[in-house]
């Protein structure tokens, strides 16, 4: 896991796109664009779903050849995770928390192919998140995000197909 500065990642981001796009097609495509404060207010319909679920919510924005974006909200800690084939590129938005990565996930079940969760991370690493932080997790990386107690974490999610 690595944090990097937002100019640095975005930067990198932007031209593996570029490159993606130029492969693909001779005819460039319209470049997606997300500005924060278009993303906090899209996040405001997230806040309304997770007061009736478990305290996270999430929606797909755009679907790629090899990844796809979401934005993310949570108020509450939520389980540990694994995924097999996809890393995590989170991008702060809003909010804060702690990221555990590594170790083993405790009471561990796959919730579909690929996919494992848990209660939580033993023996895990961690690094406090802030707004502007940017995480990438690679693919079979256990991970979990802790909220502060009364906190809350709106963050964009790049995932990207590994394997």
């Amino acid at each position: 896991m690595k944090l990097f500065r937002l100019c640095s990642v975005l930067t990198a981001c932007a031209l593996a796109a570029c490159l993606q796009l130029h492969a693909q097609s001779s005819t460039p495509a319209a470049p997606d664009v997300w500005t924060h404060a278009g993303l906090i207010t899209q996040s405001q319909e997230l806040v309304a779903k997770a007061r009736t679920s478990d305290g996270a919510a999430s929606i797909k924005l755009t679907t790629y050849p090899q990844h796809f974006t979401m934005l993310a909200f949570r108020s509450k800690t939520g389980g540990a995770e694994l995924h097999a084939h996809f890393a995590d590129v989170f991008i702060i938005e809003q909010g804060s928390a702690t990221l555990y990565t590594g170790g083993a996930i405790v009471n561990q079940k796959a919730k579909a192919p690929g996919e494992l969760v848990g209660t939580s991370l033993e023996n895990a690493n961690q690094k406090p998140l802030h707004v502007g932080d940017i995480v990438h997790i690679p693919a079979g990386t256990p991970h979990w995000l802790v909220l502060p107690k009364g906190g809350t974490l709106t963050y964009f999610v790049i995932k990207v197909k590994e394997s």
